[in-house]
C-alpha cells in the first residue's frame, strides 16, 4: 500500500515542479497505474522493486534542485535518497544511476551554471550515496567470489540473453501470471501502456507549442525525458545486445526488461505535459479528468490478484517446512563455491539438494566417540562441550563459508568440508 501511495506522491512532487498541480496529478496517476507497476505487485510479487518506484522521481527532483539552486542541502538530500534506492533494490540503482547522471549533466548544461561548483556537488552526492550504503554493497562485491552467484545468477535461465523484449511487446503483450522466457511468447506482459506511449509522443507537440510562447524550460524537460524514455525502451530490446555483451556489470540485472521501470518513470512524467496544450484552467481540468478516466478504465483490471489463498494461515506460511523447502529453494545463488550442483531438465545449473539426505540434527558424530554434556548454537558460533576417549569426527549441519574457524581444547584445528554440501567437519 505504501509503495503505491508514496510512489504517486513522489511523482506528483517531481511533476509539480514543471507543470503545476493539475498536470502533476495526471503524471502521478499514470505512474501508479502503469502496467509494469501492476506486474511488479501482482504478477512477480517483487516487493523490493515495487518500493524502488518511490525513490526515482524524488531523486530526479532533488537533482534538478541541486542544479537550479547550487545549494549543498539538495546535494546531500540526493545522496541520501540514492542510498535509500541502493538499500531498497541495488539492481535498479545500477541502471538508474546512469539516468540520474544524464539528467544532472543535461540540466547543468541547459541552466549554464557554475560547472566547477556543480561537479563538486555531484561528487558530494556520490560520496554520500555510496558511503551510507557501503555496509551493504561493499561486502556484496568483496564476498560474492566465494559464492555461486556468478554461476547461477547471470547464466542459464537467468542470463540476460534470453530475456530481451520484442519491440511489439512494448506496445501490446498479453497479460499473464507466468514468467519471462526466450522469444516473444512470454507468460508475463511487458507493455508500456498505449496511453503512456501516445502521450509521450504528444508531449513533443506540447513542447513545440510552449516554445513558441517563449518558454524554454518545459521543452528542455520534455527533451531529456523523451530521450531517456527512448533509451530505456532501447535497452529492453535485443538491439542493445552489443551494450549488454560488453558491460559485464549489466549481467547482474538478469532481465533487460527491468529498464521498464525507468521507462515508465519518464513516460508518466511526459503524460502530465499533455494538459498544457490548453491555457484555460477549466479545459486543462477537463482534459486531465478524461485522461485519468481512460487510464483507470483501461488499466484497473490489471491491479488485481490472480487468485486468493483462502486457506492460508500464518502458521503454515511461516512454518519451518515452508521456509526451508519452498521459499529458500528458489534462491541458491548465495551458497558457497564447491556446493554440489546439478543440471535441471532445462539445462540450468541448480543446487543438488536431496531433502531425504539432509541431516535432521544440528550435528552428528560420524566417527569415534563423544559424550556431549552441553551445546550452544548461534548463527556465528557453534559450541559443544563433552568428553571423548578415542577421539571423534564431528560434522555440523552448517555449510562452510570462508571465515569459519574450529578450536578444540583451545587449539585451532583444520576444518574439512569435502562433502556434497560442504558441511563443517
Amino acid at each position: 500500500f505504501l509503495a503505491f501511495l508514496l510512489s504517486g506522491l513522489a511523482m506528483y512532487l517531481l511533476a509539480r515542479e514543471f507543470i503545476g498541480r493539475i498536470g502533476a496529478i495526471v503524471s502521478s496517476l499514470f505512474y501508479v497505474y502503469a502496467p509494469y507497476h501492476a506486474v511488479d505487485a501482482y504478477v512477480r510479487g517483487a516487493l523490493a522493486e515495487l518500493f524502488s518506484f518511490v525513490w526515482l522521481p524524488v531523486i530526479l527532483l532533488t537533482a534538478y534542485k541541486t542544479v537550479r539552486t547550487q545549494h549543498l542541502k539538495w546535494s546531500i538530500l540526493t545522496g541520501v535518497l540514492l542510498a535509500a534506492l541502493m538499500l531498497t533494490h541495488n539492481l535498479i540503482f545500477l541502471p538508474f544511476f546512469v539516468f540520474y547522471t544524464a539528467w544532472f549533466l543535461f540540466f547543468s548544461i541547459v541552466e549554464k551554471q557554475n560547472i566547477f561548483k556543480l561537479t563538486t556537488l555531484f561528487l558530494i552526492t556520490v560520496i554520500i550515496a555510496f558511503g551510507l550504503s557501503a555496509f551493504f554493497w561493499l561486502p556484496s562485491l568483496a564476498e560474492k567470489q566465494y559464492t555461486l552467484v556468478d554461476s547461477l545468477l547471470i547464466r542459464n535461465l537467468a542470463s540476460y540473453r534470453i530475456h530481451f523484449v520484442c519491440p511489439s511487446q512494448l506496445w501490446n503483450s498479453l497479460w499473464g501470471y507466468g514468467g519471462s522466457a526466450a522469444g516473444c511468447l512470454d507468460g508475463i506482459s511487458f507493455k508500456i501502456g498505449k496511453l503512456h506511449v501516445f502521450l509521450s509522443a504528444f508531449s513533443v507537440v506540447v513542447a513545440g507549442w510552449v516554445l513558441k510562447k517563449g518558454n524554454r524550460q518545459l521543452p528542455a524537460v520534455v527533451s531529456i525525458s523523451l530521450l531517456l524514455c527512448i533509451f530505456a525502451a532501447f535497452m529492453t530490446t535485443d538491439y542493445s545486445k552489443f551494450i549488454w555483451d560488453n558491460i559485464s556489470q549489466l549481467w547482474y540485472l538478469q532481465f533487460p526488461w527491468r529498464f521498464l521501470e525507468v521507462l515508465v518513470l519518464f513516460a508518466s512524467l511526459l503524460a502530465g505535459f499533455s494538459i498544457l496544450i490548453f491555457k484555460n484552467t477549466q479545459l486543462r481540468l477537463l482534459l486531465a479528468t478524461m485522461l485519468v478516466g481512460l487510464l483507470i478504465y483501461g488499466n484497473y483490471k490489471l491491479f488485481v490478484p490472480q487468485f486468493y489463498y483462502t486457506d492460508a494461515t500464518d502458521s503454515h506460511l511461516t512454518s519451518d517446512e515452508e521456509i526451508k523447502w519452498n521459499v529458500s529453494s528458489t534462491s541458491f545463488e548465495y551458497l558457497p563455491k564447491g556446493f554440489a550442483t546439478v543440471l535441471t531438465d532445462k539445462d540450468a545449473v541448480w543446487a543438488d539438494i536431496d531433502k531425504s539426505k539432509v541431516a535432521k540434527n544440528k550435528f552428528e558424530i560420524i566417527a569415534g566417540d563423544y559424550n556431549v554434556t552441553s551445546q550452544k548454537f548461534l548463527p556465528h558460533n557453534l559450541t559443544l562441550a563433552g568428553q571423548s576417549k578415542l577421539g571423534a569426527l564431528i560434522r555440523f549441519s552448517v555449510t562452510n563459508f570462508p571465515g569459519w574457524v574450529a578450536w578444540v581444547d583451545g587449539k585451532q584445528e583444520a576444518i574439512e568440508d569435502l562433502n556434497k554440501y560442504k558441511l563443517i567437519t
